[in-house]
């Protein structure tokens, strides 16, 4: 992904003049100061433009000064789904900061920053591994809240592998610590994940009142990337409520706002889940254009989560189209995925709309895909979804035992 100069500039102006931001863009030929210094120039991914202005910051500034400035890149990096250059830059700032002990805490920061990066990349091991390097560091210092914000983030690991009691402990592990240092934005965050996971349960009242919380945080704030996030999650609350109109209205507030703050990987969720509404109204154009979209953000930023999502949609557009063999394809790459992310709550799902698929056939191999995903919903213990499969197990056993008779 390219730098949007203008952007990188009003991120700089804290920290030079103008005339020097010019002068550094147009003008200056790294010195090669970076690996002079004994740093990893290959953890900036050979981008010029970025090497450029690491190297000039790191002659002019501070290092204190010099750590600020990479962590705020990084975090704008993220902010805008350039996952790639995020993580070139909090690495950097890791190994910069780590080999100078009165520089620690901003390794703390860079350690829990490369988690949350590995985390949306589903990359697990990794992603854990960096959470709890992080902790470490934090609790070091008696960090309450960066330990809270580690625990959160652990919460959201567990909640996307559909290990939901896991989650839960960690979510509440986090409050625990907030507790002993008040974070309202950290607050807020936790209170989206609390409604995530009681929306899976099926305790939609409990979710909605964590979402409506949240919001009402994020909205005196004016966090956008934040107010996003809840609205995503309020539109899939409606979805799961059948209030389909109020979902789709939500999930186009959702776009809007992540078009004009350039929220990425919040476009591409709100993409997938009105493509999904639209397989529900049957009205299959629409879910395709959505979808296509969803997927090609998904895949541009590596998403796997969310594309794992869009393929399980586009295997229900082509099966309510009668192209079963299309179907089989996308639902077989959905779950072929999922099971590479231990995404059990989306492996479920799949494994339903894929028995469906062979209800439309009149075929028995419906059960054997609805018993599977019946296992799956048990797991993660998510009531609603597991009455909804057994009411799908019953009604096809009643079919086809009526035809035979």
């Amino acid at each position: 992904m390219p730098l949007n100069l203008n952007e990188i500039k009003k991120i700089l102006l804290n920290f030079f003049k103008k005339e020097d931001i010019d002068y550094l863009l147009t003008k200056f030929t790294p010195s090669g100061e970076i690996a002079k210094k004994g740093e990893n120039v290959t953890l900036l991914d050979y981008n010029p433009t970025l090497i450029q202005i690491i190297d000039y910051s790191l002659i002019n500034l501070e290092e204190d000064k010099f750590l600020e400035l990479l962590n705020l890149l990084g975090e704008y990096f993220l902010f805008h789904g350039d996952l790639n250059s995020a993580k070139s830059v909090f690495l950097f700032s890791h190994e910069y900061s780590v080999k100078r002990s009165h520089l620690f805490v901003y390794s703390s920061y860079s350690l829990l920053s490369l988690g949350d990066i590995y985390s949306r990349h589903a990359e697990w091991k990794s992603s854990i591994y960096y959470i709890q390097e992080a902790k470490k560091c934090f609790k070091k210092q008696k960090d309450y809240v960066g330990m809270a914000r580690c625990e959160n983030l652990m919460g959201t690991i567990f909640g996307d592998k559909g290990k939901l009691d896991k989650a839960l402990e960690h979510f509440e592990k986090s409050l625990s610590y907030l507790n002993i240092h008040s974070d309202d934005t950290l607050s807020g965050m936790i209170e989206i994940n609390l409604g995530i996971i009681y929306s899976i349960l099926g305790k939609f009242d409990i979710a909605y009142t964590y979402y409506q919380r949240a919001l009402f945080v994020f909205q005196s704030f004016n966090d956008i990337q934040r107010i996003v996030e809840v609205k995503n999650n309020l539109a899939l609350y409606y979805t799961f409520k059948k209030d389909f109109l109020t979902a789709l209205e939500t999930f186009d507030e959702s776009i809007k706002m992540s078009t004009t703050d350039k929220l990425i990987y919040s476009l591409g969720i709100a993409y997938a889940g009105k493509a999904y509404i639209h397989t529900v109204l049957k009205d299959l154009p629409a879910a395709l254009a959505y979808a296509d979209k969803a997927r090609e953000i998904s895949e541009s930023i590596n998403d796997k989560l969310t594309l794992a999502d869009v393929y399980k949609i586009m295997g229900i557009i082509e099966r309510d189209k009668k192209n079963f063999k299309a179907a089989i394809k996308f639902f077989e790459l959905s779950l072929n995925l999922n099971k590479e992310l231990k995404n059990t709550l989306n492996e479920a799902e799949t494994l339903m709309e894929y028995g469906t698929l062979y209800v439309m056939q009149n075929d028995k191999k419906a059960l054997q895909f609805f018993k599977k995903s019946l296992i799956k919903f048990k797991l993660i213990n998510s009531s609603f979804m597991i009455k909804k499969v057994n009411g799908l197990i019953k009604d096809f056993t009643q079919k086809t035992t009526s035809k035979i008779g």
